[in-house]
């Protein structure tokens, strides 16, 4: 299992909601950092761990609502948003 330490920005709206009204207030420009330790998935959450191992209580800190299309290795869509993932570390 390969973690990497990542940032995760939200660089846009798929237009499922208008800007400002994102149930979670989470708005462009964003930010998160976090262990990634999968690569986001059509159908599934992408989730964000806050230590790079297996550990009890390492949960996750972040999620996003369901992937609908994975642009590249590096952006991705989900039903509220666009993101941008950058790996700032890597085990």
């Amino acid at each position: 299992m390969e973690y990497k330490r990542v940032k995760l920005t939200k660089v846009g709206l798929t237009g499922r909601i208008p800007d400002g009204l994102h149930p979670n207030g989470i708005e462009v420009g964003y930010i998160k950092e976090g262990y990634m330790v999968e690569p986001p998935k059509v159908g599934e959450m992408f989730l964000l761990y806050p230590y790079n191992k297996v550990a009890f209580g390492n949960t996750p800190i972040f999620h996003t609502s369901l992937v609908t299309e994975v642009i590249s290795a590096t952006e991705f869509r989900t039903l509220n948003s666009l993101y941008k993932i950058e790996v700032i570390w890597k085990d």
